[in-house]
């Protein structure tokens, strides 16, 4: 209620700082789930290439 009367809430704000992660080091603790994924894609693939139509659309 206090937020409507334009008055302060008590919240802080956060911290906005460079949180910036290098594409090193995103390769080294997602590789696992890009390869799962990479290899599941190739499976269903192979199986039926009628599951091309779950590929996103640009």
């Amino acid at each position: 209620m206090s937020i409507l009367l334009g008055r302060d809430s008590g919240w802080k704000t956060q911290n906005r700082v460079d949180g910036r992660v290098s594409i090193k080091e995103v390769t080294h603790r997602y590789w696992i789930y890009t390869a799962f994924g990479s290899f599941e894609h190739s499976s269903l693939v192979c199986i039926n290439l009628a599951i091309l139509w779950m590929l996103p659309v640009w």
